[in-house]
């Protein structure tokens, strides 16, 4: 089931890609932000522009004037996410969920099509 606006946050108490421990419940009564990405790395990956990564670049780069909490949620391993991201030095936490229990307990689906559609939707926000 999708959630809504006004559906409570589904629990998120795990370790982030670096070890540190990482508790959802830490962000109630603060404005926050939890993105869930598909996957670290992808075709474009090794582009100039990354434009898999470029949400979480920006993100990077914009974290102070935002004044949110933000918490980056991949389908990937920590491995890979370690490999893909590091890079970036994020100020924010990044979590692997790398058998989607995240995406299920937030209602996303999969699907080949939304991929496609998320890279186009990037490209045109950046041309």
């Amino acid at each position: 089931m999708k959630l809504s606006i006004d559906s409570p946050t589904p629990s998120i108490q795990t370790k982030d890609i670096l070890g540190n421990p990482f508790d959802l419940e830490n962000f109630k009564g603060q404005k926050n932000m939890v993105l869930i990405f598909r996957f670290s790395t992808c075709p474009f990956s090794k582009s100039p522009l990354r434009f898999c990564n470029l949400r979480i670049y920006t993100l990077s780069k914009e974290y102070e004037k935002l004044r949110i909490k933000i918490v980056a949620i991949f389908e990937s391993s920590n491995e890979n996410l370690n490999k893909h991201l590091s890079h970036y030095k994020p100020p924010f936490s990044i979590i692997s969920d790398s058998e989607g229990q995240y995406y299920k307990s937030y209602g996303l689906s999969k699907s080949l099509f939304g991929v496609f559609k998320e890279i186009l939707r990037e490209c045109q926000r950046i041309f």
